[in-house]
């Protein structure tokens, strides 16, 4: 059975789709948040079923770094740097 040229452009395109998925879902993230002392409070929040933006307010209290050009806001800290099931 050959492609014609519409079946090959879809084929193309949803080749093209997969690969630009892939290359997002392999972003670099950030680092798994420290199970430390300095994060219990994190992660006694995550157990009491506390928000991510609740949780978010106290990273801001203590993390006053300078972030990289393209660093997200503070404000959205969980969304890459993940707390850790433990």
């Amino acid at each position: 059975m050959a492609l014609n040229k519409r079946d090959a452009g879809i084929a193309v395109g949803v080749l093209l789709l997969l690969l630009v998925l892939a290359f997002g879902a392999l972003r670099g993230r950030g680092q798994d948040t420290p199970f430390d002392e300095a994060h219990w409070g994190a992660y006694r929040g995550q157990l009491a079923g506390e928000g991510r933006e609740a949780l978010e307010k106290g990273c801001s209290e203590c993390h006053s770094i300078k972030y990289l050009k393209h660093h997200p806001p503070k404000e959205q800290c969980l969304i890459c740097h993940k707390l850790v099931k433990r």
